[in-house]
C-alpha cells in the first residue's frame, strides 16, 4: 500500500546565476590575485578561487584574448595583469 507515503514540494529559488555572469566573478577574482601574486600557478588559482582548473584556463584564455592579462616566458614565467 501507498497510503501511507505523501509528497512535498518545494519552489526554487531564483537566484541562479548566468554562465556569463559567473565567468566575469571568476575572471575578477583571478585579475585580483595575480596584482597580488603575478607567479600564482593555475593550480594555486583554481584552489583560490575555488572552481575547476579547467574554469581557470577558460578565464585565463578569455582574459588574454581581451587584452587583459599576459603571460611572460615559458613554463616558470608569471602573468601580468594590463
Amino acid at each position: 500500500d501507498y497510503d501511507t507515503f505523501f509528497t512535498l514540494t518545494f519552489p526554487r529559488p531564483a537566484t541562479a546565476k548566468t554562465t556569463q555572469e559567473t565567468s566575469e566573478k571568476t575572471s575578477e577574482k583571478i585579475l585580483k590575485l595575480l596584482k597580488i601574486n603575478k607567479n600564482y600557478t593555475i593550480s594555486e588559482l583554481s584552489k583560490k578561487v575555488g572552481v575547476t582548473t579547467r574554469s581557470i584556463e577558460r578565464s585565463l584564455y578569455n582574459l588574454q584574448k581581451s587584452g587583459k592579462v599576459k603571460r611572460l616566458g615559458p613554463e616558470g614565467g608569471h602573468w601580468e595583469v594590463l
